[in-house]
């Protein structure tokens, strides 16, 4: 895949979570959850980080493995996507596709 430089400028402050706009033209900087990203191009892979928690020894508890598009690989459609506490990228809703109530 092509290594393009990351374009910050689709960024959006007044969100609770760093939100980013990608689109076809656009490489993800980071990993991006397979799940919730929908298709791409690129490489897909499993991720496991190592966690610490209270009762384990330093990276010791392994969660389960999630399944992401790695980074430079590319979505398919232009979305939103914010960028989680665990450094993956999700896909925000399209509120135009949203159920009406």
């Amino acid at each position: 895949l092509d290594p393009a430089p990351f374009d910050p400028t689709p960024f959006d402050p007044t969100q609770p979570r760093p939100t980013f706009t990608f689109s076809p033209d656009s490489p993800f900087p980071a990993y991006a959850d397979a799940a919730s990203c929908g298709p791409a191009t690129g490489i897909i892979e499993p991720l496991v980080a190592r966690r610490t928690t209270n009762s384990s020894h330093t990276g010791a508890w392994l969660p389960p493995a999630q399944v992401c598009w790695v980074p430079g690989s590319r979505p398919l459609t232009t979305g939103a996507f914010a960028l989680h506490d665990d450094g993956v990228l999700h896909r925000l809703p399209n509120p135009a596709q949203a159920p009406v109530p």
